[in-house]
């Protein structure tokens, strides 16, 4: 067991105490021994002397008798143990013990124990003038003297006892006083450093402990302090390691995963737990090794590598786009790489989104600009075929051709139609609808379109939310969707049609690069058929892209139905597997209007409406210029013709009787028909305006350019189509 500092200084106190102690009573005792022992030997010679004289007077007469009394009453003194006197032969001649009579003195001496050391002998030789007469010999007794040293060593011992206890506990007292303040100082530094709170040592005063004890309080307040403050430090980074949303991972040189935050963890679809049971080229794809090995040099090289990116194996197998940086970290003597690893997924997907949208677009400005320019010369070939038959009317079998032409002229027409659908530049009108009536119109003519192999299940939701579209597009959406629907399922299936209100929120939007969060109505077609596989998905939007065999399919059916939901400011997700089947979802915009559908305007096309008017033609196609010039001058009116709109300007101030200008809206030479239209009003504000294309949209029409655009004439038109507008716009003139 060990002792403690207080009682370690008090015994060595004591036994210091003790040793001068000890020497000072042996010093004491022996300077009491010698005094003791100087007065003995005084008396003893002071007898010896006075025996002395007596015995020489005693050798000199010879006369011994009385000397023998004397020494027997000197022996009782308890000094005086024997004594005897012997003469010049050395023969005892008096004794204080008859046996030693007649015996040589040195005899008579060895009758005695020489080691017994509680008596001695001292002798006195007895002179005279002559020589030695004699010598006496006293043996004295060492009692008295031991029984002094006795007394003087028990005094001393007892006395050195008493003192010695009076030591102790001084030396006690003094080591307590000595320690005390030390102890506390020990104990609140032991304390402090098996980590417990800090425990103030209350030691007070001005001397070294005291200048100590403070010194110890301040640095260990300050010490505690600042393991608060690096501890809250370490909390609050570890809570930003733990919450981040950005991968965090601490692993070995050799890959070993060390530490990482749940972010990490989660781009593998695994837990902490699991992660930390892989290494990092666990979940690294082996098509990367090579690359990893460049990055772990440009590592040891520079400190730091990235950011780059790669892919990551997730627990179900897929693979993982994520970014990755880091730099080398020292710890504990030990090199470690710290990476921070975001993933990007929803980067690419909205990268691919922006990309697919972007590449729809360049499609659709693409097809708009091939359908515009076709259709100008579909415009011109239909108008003179329209001539024609009426010319062949009584030749039977050129009419028949011109007929057949004809037929074939107006499929190209729908076809170039829905590539400006598709294009997105076609004005349409709409009407707010409800999507569940609008199916159930159409139930009879998607039975019919469908074999009787397939059937079709209504799945349509209550209290379905209205939206504004074009009922006639929507039905030409919905039965493309049919068919290709039908196509895929030869041998029969199931086709399920369902409409949901649903709200697409902002993660879903930030997804998909061109869709706004927000309540929409869903319709969705879902069948049993082929499927389609990823490669096929990339294209499927795309116009002429087709999956079914030569001859039965043109390829704009989907593309038709893209151009309707993005002009509608919807959005379309396909999902399909090949041999399970495809489900399209259509999402378009919720409506608050109340308005009511529109009403369809019939068209009296048995009777064309003609007129005397003056009407100014302006169109940069030379062809179809000429086409609207015979229509016009067939139906009674006066014209004038441009081929731009400078030309039609000079006409206008040349002329103050025109009261029509019909204009190509896309023209060159940097002004359009738009802008034509301004200018001429500007001129004449009585002049009546009527705007034809086939490449347009009422996004062209701003700046205060929209009233041009309300009775807008698509191309390619008929003949009986511009005589209604063109009667239209005038007699609203004649109206004013």
């Amino acid at each position: 067991m060990r002792l403690s500092l207080k009682y370690r200084i008090a015994i060595m106190i004591l036994l210091l105490e003790a040793v001068m102690m000890g020497l000072v009573l042996w010093q004491t005792l022996e300077h009491s021994l010698e005094a003791s022992r100087t007065q003995l030997e005084a008396t003893e010679t002071t007898i010896l002397n006075l025996v002395g004289n007596i015995s020489r007077v005693a050798l000199l007469t010879e006369e011994y008798a009385d000397l023998q009394p004397y020494l027997e009453n000197l022996q009782k003194d308890p000094r005086v143990v024997k004594a005897m006197l012997a003469d010049a032969q050395q023969r005892v001649v008096v004794s204080t013990h008859s046996d030693d009579m007649g015996l040589t003195f040195n005899t008579a001496l060895t009758h005695e124990d020489d080691d017994n050391i509680e008596h001695f002998w001292r002798r006195l030789e007895i002179n005279n003038s002559n020589g030695k007469l004699g010598e006496l010999a006293i043996n004295f007794s060492n009692k008295f003297l031991l029984k002094a040293y006795t007394k003087a060593r028990n005094l001393g011992l007892t006395i050195a006892a008493f003192g010695m206890l009076i030591i102790a506990i001084a030396g006690i007292t003094t080591g307590y006083l000595l320690t005390r303040r030390l102890e506390r100082i020990t104990a609140a530094a032991q304390h402090f450093t098996k980590g417990g709170e800090l425990i103030e040592t209350g030691v007070q005063g001005n001397d070294e402990l005291g200048e100590l004890a403070r010194s110890f309080d301040s640095m260990a307040k300050s010490v505690i302090e600042k393991q608060q403050l690096l501890q809250e430090s370490q909390r609050y980074n570890r809570t930003l390691f733990e919450q981040s949303n950005i991968g965090l991972a601490l692993c070995k040189m050799d890959g070993e995963l060390v530490d990482i935050n749940p972010a990490y963890a989660a781009i593998i679809g695994r837990n902490i737990e699991e992660t930390l049971q892989l290494s990092y080229w666990d979940i690294t794809p082996k098509s990367y090794i090579k690359s990893e090995e460049n990055q772990l040099n440009n590592l040891d090289a520079t400190g730091h590598y990235g950011p780059y990116e790669k892919e990551y194996i997730h627990k179900d197998g897929h693979l993982v786009p994520v970014r990755l940086q880091g730099q080398l970290l020292e710890r504990d003597g030990e090199t470690f790489i710290w990476s921070s690893v975001e993933d990007i997924t929803r980067t690419k997907q909205t990268e691919e989104a922006l990309r697919r949208s972007q590449k729809m677009e360049a499609i659709g400005q693409l097809s708009g600009g091939v359908a515009h320019d076709f259709n100008n010369q579909l415009g011109v070939i239909i108008g003179y075929l329209d001539f024609l038959q009426a010319y062949t009317e009584k030749d039977e079998k050129p009419h028949k051709w011109v007929t057949t032409a004809r037929r074939a002229t107006l499929r190209c027409i729908d076809l170039t139609q829905q590539l400006l659908t598709f294009s997105r530049r076609q004005n349409i009108e709409k009407a707010v609808v409800d999507i569940n009536l609008t199916v159930r119109e159409q139930e009879t003519m998607i039975k019919r379109t469908v074999t009787p192999e397939v059937e079709v299940q209504y799945f349509l939701a209550n209290e379905l939310w209205q939206t504004e579209i074009n009922v006639g597009e929507f039905h030409d959406a919905i039965l493309n969707l049919v068919i290709n629907a039908r196509d895929a399922m030869p041998n029969g299936g199931k086709l399920l049609i369902e409409t949901n209100n649903k709200y697409l929120s902002t993660d879903y939007a930030e997804l998909n690069y061109d869709t706004a969060p927000g309540d929409y109505v869903q319709i969705m077609l879902s069948d049993t058929g082929s499927g389609m596989n990823k490669e096929t998905l990339e294209h499927v939007f795309e116009p002429f892209f087709t999956t079914k065999s030569e001859g039965k399919g043109t390829g704009l059916g989907l593309a038709m139905v893209y151009g309707f939901v993005k002009r509608n400011s919807g959005h379309i997700k396909i999902y399909s597997e090949p041999d399970v089947g495809t489900t399209i979802r259509i999402y378009l915009p919720r409506s608050m209007s109340t308005r009511t559908p529109a009403l369809t305007n019939t068209d009296n096309k048995t009777i064309l409406a003609t007129g005397s008017e003056n009407i100014l033609i302006v169109d940069d196609e030379v062809d179809l210029l000429q086409l609207a010039n015979q229509y016009l001058t067939d139906l009674g009116y006066h014209t004038r013709t441009a081929k731009n709109a400078p030309q039609a300007l000079k006409i206008l101030m040349e002329d103050d009787n025109i009261d029509l200008l019909f204009s190509d809206v896309v023209m060159p030479g940097g002004m359009n028909g738009y802008e034509l239209a301004q200018q001429a009003t500007q001129q004449k504000p009585a002049l009546k305006v009527l705007l034809t294309s086939g490449f347009t949209s009422k996004t062209i029409a701003h700046n205060g350019l929209a009233r041009f655009s309300s009775h807008l004439l698509s191309k390619p038109y008929r003949k009986a189509d511009l005589a209604q507008h063109i009667r239209l716009v005038l007699d609203e003139k004649s109206n004013a």
